[in-house]
């Protein structure tokens, strides 16, 4: 969307990962509009497809009960189902693939918005992207990575604590590996949880019914995940096949690889979280997401509900 003349909202979220949409879909508010720099929303809650293989490579599932409210609208939306049991604990997804469950909030979402600058007028908010589109806002909220958010605040000459340049983000290399259609993973090779001291995690997309073909996602540690982040991309991804192969290897089990890709997120968890659930750092401008909670999907959800119901309660 392109506007040719400035675009007036009561209240202008930037980001549209869980913490902006659940923000925006908890203000309640006639008039508000969601700034996402890139083609998909839902940040973490990423799916990719690669030719015939579909892979969720941010978030792998949310505990039934987490986010009830959510739960609900995901549930009336046919956006979930479960995963698998772990105890009692139902592990639950998005209907073929994470990004359905931000696909619920979509419909004042502006993709391919980077924001630029925020600049104070008399009365308002004055908000450029890159596209030149300006947007007017009484209040402005920055949900992305703090990282991004600092540096917007930065470019725009607009002020923070200075504590909040040392909330560092863990990065994760994440391989995506297509095996062979007759390959066949055992039942209950669904979730594993650190396999190793380099290997965070590995999802098994098929069993979750997200791939129609088998595919796996592999999560490398924080450390490994810097030691290699900037190296030369295919010998990364060829490092983390052959922990994928060894895993497996050590099960008893092997699989044909027969597509393999990289995904790099450069903030993909933040090493530690502030005091506070959200920042004002100047009258109607906000800060939140995962850096001000647990660092989680269900911390992100927190950080914007604890800011909805404390801007409600200004309002009684």
């Amino acid at each position: 969307m392109r506007s040719i003349t400035p675009q007036s909202t009561k209240d202008l979220v930037i980001g549209a990962g869980i913490s902006g949409l659940t923000l925006g879909w908890r203000l309640e508010s006639e008039s508000l509009a969601i700034l996402e720099k890139s083609k998909a929303l839902g940040g973490r809650m990423a799916t990719r497809r690669v030719g015939e293989y579909t892979f969720d490579h941010g978030a792998q599932f949310f505990r039934e009960g987490i986010f009830p409210e959510l739960e609900a609208l995901w549930t009336a939306k046919d956006a979930s189902t479960e995963w698998f049991r772990k105890g009692r604990d139902r592990l639950m997804c998005g209907k073929g693939g994470m990004t359905a469950l931000a696909k619920v909030f979509e419909e004042r979402v502006f993709r391919e918005q980077l924001v630029e600058r925020i600049e104070k007028t008399e009365d308002r908010w004055e908000v450029t992207t890159e596209k030149g589109d300006v947007f007017l806002s009484q209040r402005v909220f920055l949900t992305c990575p703090l990282p991004q958010s600092l540096k917007i605040l930065t470019n725009s000459n607009l002020p923070f604590p200075p504590e909040l340049n040392s909330m560092l983000y863990d990065k994760a290399l994440v391989g995506l590996f297509g095996l062979d259609p007759l390959c066949k993973l055992p039942t209950g090779f669904d979730y594993v949880d650190s396999p190793s001291v380099d290997v965070r995690m590995i999802a098994n997309q098929y069993s979750k019914r997200v791939s129609p073909s088998p595919a796996v996602t592999v999560v490398m540690s924080a450390e490994w995940s810097e030691q290699n982040f900037d190296q030369d991309e295919a010998r990364t991804l060829l490092m983390i096949q052959k922990q994928f192969e060894e895993h497996l290897a050590a099960k008893g089990l092997g699989a044909r690889i027969q597509n393999a890709s990289l995904k790099k997120w450069r903030y993909a968890f933040p090493s530690k979280s502030t005091a506070c659930p959200y920042l004002e750092i100047m009258p109607r401008l906000f800060l939140l997401g995962d850096a001000f909670a647990h660092g989680s999907l269900a911390g992100a959800v927190a950080s914007a509900k604890a800011l909805a119901a404390q801007l409600r309660s200004r309002l009684d």
